[in-house]
């Protein structure tokens, strides 16, 4: 008896104790969201150099914003189900630059969806090509209830809040 009550105690401290070492990772209300980075380009040819989130609600609406971009490898297609969102670093001066969406540090809570991204950028000794990029992802809009959308930045400083009206 004595040696059941050392396993079951020793089983139950081990899984409390993993149970509070993953919590913090799902901090979202709806669960963990798996939030689809559908198209990305290093050249989305914005004019400004802060990073921006936009949303397009129809294929009509991405095309338009393709066509005056001048992005070749885009879809518009991507925008078909519930629209698109497209989050854009901003012009950077030389290439090395890229943008990524953190997938466990983003989801929906309290009726928003949070979207964190990060960067990289080129080391101050690093060879890089000297060219002005600009690069961007296209996310497609998780299912779930949220009124608003919050992009934050890897420090999870807020960069940009809109408000948030899914297409039906």
């Amino acid at each position: 008896m004595k040696q059941f009550l050392q396993v079951f105690g020793t089983v139950a401290i081990t899984l409390m104790m993993t149970g509070c070492a993953v919590w913090p990772f799902w901090p979202f209300t709806e669960g963990p969201q798996n939030i689809v980075v559908a198209q990305s380009s290093q050249q989305c040819n914005t004019q400004s150099s802060d990073l921006r989130l936009s949303y397009f609600a129809t294929p009509a609406a991405f095309q338009n914003w393709i066509d005056r971009r001048d992005i070749r490898e885009f879809r518009s297609a991507a925008a078909s189900l519930r629209g698109v969102f497209v989050v854009e670093l901003g012009l950077r001066p030389t290439s090395g630059y890229s943008l990524e969406l953190l997938q466990k540090q983003s989801g929906i809570t309290d009726n928003q969806l949070n979207l964190t991204v990060t960067w990289d950028s080129p080391a101050q000794d690093d060879a890089v090509a000297q060219l002005l990029v600009s690069p961007c992802l296209v996310i497609i809009p998780p299912e779930g209830k949220y009124k608003s959308v919050v992009l934050y930045d890897d420090t999870g400083a807020e960069q940009e809040r809109m408000s948030f009206t899914p297409r039906k």
